[in-house]
């Protein structure tokens, strides 16, 4: 199963992730542009805090991008290894959060806003500082970085002497150049950079003008077709039974019930998010005498093209048929992988970024060997 979610998750990674060619931004000996921008820490960073380091580094990176999440420890590593040298290090993320189509998020369990960039900087422990240009994208658009991840390094004198990749191989076992450790090797050490601008692969910036896109996209997904079907006891055993080579969502939900109806925006978010990647989301509205035409219009209303199924009786009867052990609270969220096995199961009140986590725990989050 491992192995299928694998082939899974290379397909993708090819597609989202394309190599692209450095093209003439800043030169080598361009001055660093300045910026003024909020940090993972509720400060704000300009060119001149970084005054008194002998090299910086400009790291463009983002939480989304399976490449970058790739290099974090990577860059984590370097940022310690050589602060002892007087070598600081910064990152920026330089993606506009409304430029996303909904499917460009299936890496990660965050988006590229500054509290997403928050979560993952608390969730790593980044020892830098991580600065958000998603506003206007104008230090972005100063330093034009190609990809996620892509780096500048600036001597003393904030002269850029290197520009491009950490290192020339996603897999970190297969890594033979690295690149930025040369390069900032060289500088302390007074010599010139042999290599001074390589190649880059990643995810491409989104910028700002990709909005009137995302919208258009977001237009086609809200005329998907919405429908609703009774439950039997045939369809659920083999929905259970997970012969597919789909990870399947069941979300178990009451009509009526707060908890579960203001869930479903983040539930078809979801859907949205990770189908692409091989996550099949299924909803059954559970209750005693339920109205069909009422549930069909909620599902509707919320956008809920996923696949919808209805059960009129005692939803504790229908978790029991679910198996494992029940309080009888509604919402019941629960991950069944391949083969049938249950990877995830919560009653209640669902936290979504702890579901978000649980999905990605089985497609992969980062690149996997």
């Amino acid at each position: 199963m491992k192995g299928i979610f694998r082939r899974q998750n290379i397909a993708v990674l090819v597609t989202a992730c394309m190599v692209h060619p450095l093209a003439a931004a800043m030169e080598i000996g361009d001055p660093a542009p300045d910026f003024l921008l909020p940090g993972t820490d509720g400060k704000n960073y300009a060119l001149k805090d970084f005054g008194g380091a002998k090299i910086l580094v400009v790291a463009f990176t983002c939480n989304h991008c399976p490449t970058s999440q790739a290099y974090e420890d990577r860059l984590i590593s370097i940022a310690r290894d050589y602060a002892p040298g007087n070598v600081a290090l910064v990152a920026i993320s330089p993606n506009d959060p409304l430029a996303f189509r909904k499917d460009e998020l299936g890496y990660s369990a965050v988006d590229d806003s500054l509290d997403g960039m928050k979560v993952r900087s608390h969730r790593k422990g980044f020892p830098f500082p991580y600065l958000y240009d998603g506003v206007d994208q104008n230090c972005s658009r100063a330093y034009l970085p190609r990809v996620t991840p892509h780096v500048f390094l600036f001597d003393q004198n904030r002269r850029l002497r290197y520009s491009g990749r950490i290192d020339n191989a996603v897999d970190p076992r297969k890594a033979h150049l690295h690149d930025l450790r040369s390069a900032i090797d060289h500088v302390l050490a007074g010599k010139p950079i042999r290599v001074p601008i390589t190649k880059v692969f990643g995810c491409p910036v989104k910028w700002s003008d990709r909005r009137k896109l995302v919208a258009r996209d977001l237009a086609r997904l809200d005329r998907e077709t919405v429908s609703l079907k009774r439950l039997d006891d045939d369809t659920l055993a083999f929905l259970l039974a997970n012969k597919s080579k789909l990870l399947k969502l069941f979300f178990i939900w009451s009509p009526g019930q707060p908890n579960a109806e203001e869930a479903f925006p983040q539930l078809v978010e979801i859907h949205r998010r990770y189908r692409k990647r091989g996550l099949d989301i299924i909803t059954i509205a559970a209750q005693e005498s339920i109205s069909e035409e009422n549930t069909l219009d909620f599902l509707r209303l919320q956008h809920a093209s996923c696949r919808n199924y209805l059960e009129d009786g005692d939803p504790n009867i229908l978790l029991r048929k679910l198996g494992g052990k029940s309080s009888g609270i509604l919402p019941l969220a629960m991950l069944v992988a391949p083969g049938g096995d249950v990877r995830f199961r919560h009653e209640g009140t669902l936290d979504m970024l702890s579901l978000k986590r649980a999905i990605l725990k089985v497609l992969g989050r980062n690149y996997s060997p």
